[in-house]
């Protein structure tokens, strides 16, 4: 599966907050955006304020195997 992230320094915007208390160190507590556009619309405006440390990437989750 893929998504987009809104990322500061290693850290992911988890949706909790429109701040610096809104980002976790766990990408899978991330909110996942299907399109570039959505994650950018988002960072610049509800995280207006923090936009130029924030970066909107593309992450991949692979699926685990069945043992």
């Amino acid at each position: 599966m893929k998504a987009w992230l809104i990322e500061a320094n290693g850290t992911y915007w988890d949706g909790r907050a429109a701040g610096a208390a809104g980002f976790d160190a766990d990408p899978n507590q991330a909110v996942r955006f299907a399109r570039q556009e959505d994650a950018e619309r988002v960072k610049y405006w509800l995280l207006k304020e923090h936009a130029f440390a924030l970066r909107s990437t593309e992450h991949v989750w692979l699926e685990r195997e069945e043992s």
